[in-house]
């Protein structure tokens, strides 16, 4: 059987000729997945995750949408003006939350932080030096999600030594 070399480096052989052996590069073998049962997580027989079915894998839970303590007479009375305008309380609204910080690094970290938790975030200074910061969430306002969204707010304007001033919603039909 006659081969001929090729500008790669391979010989090839003419169509129809017999193949007696298999020739592998190295690059052949790295391309290849290895063969065999993929790596898991517990003791596997015959393809079961069996700790995984008597004792159930936990997963981290998800932190809850709704805070359990008692909402604020002030979001409550919002809550009763959106339902007063016709708003429909059981679809979601752009809730806009405001947060006043003292000067601009602060706001910028404040707004960085809010960010990263799902808020997107516009910054604005007042006549008087202060920064607000107004950030955005979409959500249905229950008044427990709205008492989360007030300890959020808190936890972030109390770290940044601000205040937080509230939210407000646009009715939605």
């Amino acid at each position: 059987m006659t081969t001929r070399p090729t500008e790669a480096g391979r010989s090839v052989r003419p169509f129809g000729a017999r193949r007696d052996f298999v020739e592998l590069t190295t690059r052949d073998v790295i391309d290849q997945e290895a063969p065999g049962p993929q790596a898991s997580r517990g003791p596997r027989l015959g393809g079961v995750d069996w700790l995984g079915f008597f004792f159930p894998r936990l997963k981290p839970r998800k932190p809850p949408l709704e805070s359990l303590n008692p909402p604020g007479e002030d979001d409550l009375a919002r809550l009763a003006d959106l339902r007063e305008i016709g708003s429909r309380l059981d679809l979601p609204h752009p809730v806009r939350a405001f947060l006043a910080l003292p000067n601009e690094g602060r706001a910028r970290e404040a707004s960085e932080q809010l960010g990263n938790e799902g808020f997107s975030c516009q910054l604005r200074s007042t006549s008087d030096g202060w920064w607000l910061v107004t950030s955005v969430v979409r959500m249905v306002p229950t008044p427990g999600a709205l008492t989360k969204l007030r300890e959020q707010m808190e936890a972030v304007a109390s770290a940044s030594d601000g205040s937080y001033r509230g939210w407000d919603a646009p009715p939605v039909y």
